[in-house]
């Protein structure tokens, strides 16, 4: 089919149609806007209010919304360089795999983008300048199936004629987030009208070296066929050179009277498959509206009157249309802006049945708003709605004023996490609505994906809100806050970083094992049971003398005063209550029996941990000596071995890439006591020891990216200095290239002593004791909806604080079984899977 093209030519942001008008246009970024944040979202719509208030003055605008190309594929090229070198395969396998998955759902991997539009001259304005660069009459006949070629002269004159104009405008602009398109930026816009929803990568399509030739395309609104025989009409499909899809157009023809919370353009953004939403807008004049408005008032009297005639209720639609025409009269007289303007959903598909059920389920779902299915329109609506071309449509033309326009939520999204990285699930779109729904049933209902670099975090990003490199993940057990650790520590080994993993309770090596050990992972994953294979897995056994003083602070601790300060706070951790008196005697008494060993170590003698209890229990005084035997009597025949030496033994190996760390039979004392016995104690002395560990190994050398991940970090609540050493491995990211990432229960086990904490990002699962405090400490507002919004989570769901301060609610994924299966901490009973059945009936 032969259509002419509305454009000419172009030159960076503007654009010359055939009728001889330019238009400008420009990329708005959009405002971050929670569902869970409605004062924000009222403050972004008042905000484009005031926009369409302002561009009052010209003619015609277009305002839209679209699935911009993520262009993931050139983002894992360049994100190789990141890579460690013994894990350059398996990384490229994952990340190529990962972005395969997500196209094969959608096609195309996307967030949603906005730009304004707006006609600077018409063709009669410019009517002069068009003779003075002899321009005047030329017209252009494009025909999709094969580009003609076309120069024009001087169309750079013609451009710079209106530059003061546009300078204006961009001045205005600038203030609601907007930005000048780029040349090549421009290009690529129109040609993203021509290969909608088609795999592509970006610097493969901004290349042509004019739009006309980047409109290349073959537009086809005849009759398809579905896989079953069925023909399906009133869609459109697009072919270009890098493929095919399928559009259907849906037109917007009944709107409520109120529009507040009619987001149009954030409708569009929320589906689970992208979704185009766009406007063209023209602003009424008095004559024309008038004449419009008169005929509109004169339509509702009649229906008025027949209804009258027949004894029937004048209708609902009615009732709101005398509303509206009323509204819009009261405002034309006192000369408020009036638009008129063309809506319409554009629907993507990879296959004609997809595209049609898509397109259904849209209109069903639609609250307030009516749609066409404009079978009959299909090419017609594509060809009005391309960019460049002035309204012309008299059907679907809707009225209102700008507050109205202002509720469609042009310019506004929600996102979450990085530009680039790893995908670790997805904007939550639904929540939990039935029972036994599961985090991979609410994934499909969402297509706003979260990326995570953990690497970039570690090193520093320009402008984030927060610049320590720390992540924290927080919640009670079973809610999923296990598996985003282990999924976190898993993508970081691809990565040039040194990493230890402190898992007290040794459950990442079985599960880690069970996976590298089972013939079927074995045969279908063999790279994934390759990385396994390589951590070093180091399990410390108090019954192997080989390990007496792998912990022990005078033996990987090197400055004086760390050796005291940790050797001091194991022993007062393993101390019953002391008296004032009795409290001050004994710690002088330790202080100096450390500082007598670590003499003798600066002479080159073989020293450990062990030697300053052994002084203790011989110590003259009484008091210290019944301690000192206390001491001595907890350690000997003890896990606590692990930390007390003579010096007979060399400390951990800090030279492995990645290192998983584990303590034989070692008891963490249950959450909720608060009577800690005496292995208790012992668990939580070595638990210090383990924290002052990471401490060194993360502040080695700056040079040197390592990653911490530390479970069961609780337990350092329930010590006297646990929440100190927190705040200690926290300050060493920012003045060396180490990150932390933390898993404990409860929010206040990540505060400093300011009350704010040292963690750029923030997950947080439900914990029901701890909500307030959650809300709070994510600047969420304290009130109902939230609180309910965290009750009725569900496992894997959780708060995602990102580095630029953003929240909103995860659902957390991983499209890969094996990674998801070596991740699992409960396997399912008989008992389960009956509980299961039985409460799926109710």
């Amino acid at each position: 089919m032969d259509i002419q093209l509305p454009i000419k030519a172009h030159s960076n942001n503007l654009l010359l149609t055939q009728e001889n008008d330019v238009w400008a246009y420009y990329s708005i970024a959009p405002a971050n806007v929670s569902r869970h944040n409605p004062l924000k979202r009222a403050e972004a719509n008042e905000q484009t209010a005031e926009l369409l208030k302002s561009l009052a003055g010209y003619t015609e605008i277009e305002l839209f919304g679209y699935p911009e190309n993520l262009n993931m594929r050139s983002k894992v090229k360049k994100m190789s360089t990141m890579f460690a070198k013994d894990s350059e395969e398996i990384a490229e396998h994952y990340m190529e795999n990962m972005v395969s998955i997500l196209e094969a759902e959608n096609g195309l991997i996307y967030q949603s983008a906005y730009v304004l539009g707006v006609k600077l001259a018409d063709g009669s304005q410019t009517d002069g300048l068009v003779k003075a660069v002899k321009l005047a009459g030329k017209k252009v006949t494009i025909q999709l199936m094969g580009m003609l070629g076309y120069e024009l002269e001087d169309v750079d004159e013609l451009f710079q004629q209106v530059k003061n104009i546009e300078q204006d405008l961009f001045t205005l602009i600038s203030t609601y987030s907007g930005t000048r398109l780029k040349d090549r930026e421009m290009i690529y816009l129109v040609r993203q009208q021509f290969i909608r929803n088609q795999i592509h990568e970006i610097e493969n399509e901004n290349q042509y070296p004019s739009v006309l030739e980047a409109s290349s395309a073959v537009i086809d609104s005849g009759s398809f066929k579905k896989t079953n025989g069925e023909t399906v009409n009133g869609l459109l499909k697009i072919e270009s050179e890098t493929g095919s899809s399928y559009l259907k157009i849906l037109p917007v023809y009944d709107l409520p009277v109120d529009m507040t919370g009619i987001d149009l353009f954030r409708f569009a953004e929320e589906q689970r498959f992208p979704v185009e939403f766009r406007m063209k807008i023209r602003y009424g004049n008095s004559t024309r509206t008038g004449l419009k408005l008169h005929f509109i008032e004169g339509k509702l009297q009649e229906e008025e009157k027949n209804a009258y005639t027949h004894g029937d209720e004048l209708s609902k639609k009615n009732i709101r249309h005398q509303f509206l025409a009323k509204t819009l009269r009261d405002e034309d007289e006192d000369n408020e802006p009036l638009l008129e303007y063309l809506g319409c959903f554009i629907i993507y598909g990879k296959t004609p049945e997809e595209t049609l059920e898509r397109s259904q389920g849209l209109e069903k779902i639609l609250k307030g708003v009516k749609v066409s299915r404009a079978t009959a329109d299909q090419m017609r609506l594509f060809y009005q709605l391309l960019l460049g071309k002035s309204l012309e449509e008299r059907n679907w033309i809707n009225y209102s004023n700008a507050e109205s326009v202002g509720e469609s939520a042009f310019a506004t999204a929600e996102f979450l996490g990085m530009q680039s990285g790893f995908y670790i699930g997805r904007i939550d779109n639904v929540g939990a609505t039935q029972k036994n729904q599961t985090v991979q049933d609410l994934v499909l209902y969402s297509s706003r994906y979260v990326w995570l670099n953990p690497l970039a975090i570690a090193e520093g990003i320009a402008g984030a809100l927060y610049d320590t490199p720390h992540i924290a993940i927080t919640g009670k057990s079973g809610k999923g806050k296990t598996f985003l650790a282990g999924l976190l520590f898993l993508y970081s080994q691809f990565l040039d970083v040194q990493t230890l993993f402190i898992d007290p309770k040794g459950e990442k090596r079985k599960a880690f094992e069970d996976v590298m050990n089972d013939p079927y992972y074995q045969h279908n994953y063999p790279l994934f049971c390759d990385m396994l294979k390589r951590f070093h897995y180091v399990t410390l056994n108090a019954e192997d003398e080989r390990n007496f003083g792998v912990l022990d602070p005078f033996v990987f601790q090197t400055r004086k005063e760390e050796i005291l300060t940790t050797v001091d706070d194991m022993l007062k951790e393993l101390l019953p209550e002391l008296t004032g008196h009795e409290e001050a005697k004994v710690s002088n008494a330790i202080t100096r029996a450390c500082e007598e060993v670590f003499a003798l170590k600066q002479k080159g003698n073989q020293v450990g941990a062990f030697m300053v209890v052994e002084q203790l229990a011989q110590d003259e005084d009484e008091i210290i000596k019944e301690y000192g035997t206390y001491l001595f009597n907890q350690i000997r025949s003890t896990n606590m071995r692990l930390a007390f030496s003579y010096g007979e033994n060399k400390g951990l190996d800090f030279s492995q890439r990645v290192s998983i760390l584990e303590i034989q039979d070692l008891k963490l004392p249950d959450k909720d006591t608060q009577s800690l016995t005496k292995e208790d104690k012992r668990s939580l002395a070595l638990m210090i020891a383990l924290s002052r560990f990471c401490v060194k190994f993360g502040s080695r050398d700056k040079n040197q990216n390592t990653s911490i991940f530390f479970t069961e970090a609780w337990t350092l609540s329930k010590s006297q200095n646990g929440s100190a050493l927190i705040e200690e491995m926290g300050r060493i990211g920012r003045s060396y290239k180490n990150q932390m990432v933390l898993d404990t229960q409860f929010v206040h086990d990540i505060l400093s002593e300011d009350g704010t904490g040292n963690f750029g990002l923030l997950f947080c699962f439900d914990e029901e004791t701890d909500r307030e405090n959650i809300l709070r400490l994510l600047g969420l507002e304290v009130n109902q909806m939230n609180l309910d919004e965290m009750k009725h989570m569900i496992k894997g769901q959780c708060w995602f604080r990102d580095t630029n301060g953003e929240v909103g609610k995860l659902n957390v994924h991983c499209p890969f079984e094996e990674i998801v299966e070596a991740l699992k901490t409960v396997n399912k009973t008989v008992l389960s899977e009956i509980e299961e059945m039985n409460t799926s009936s109710v």
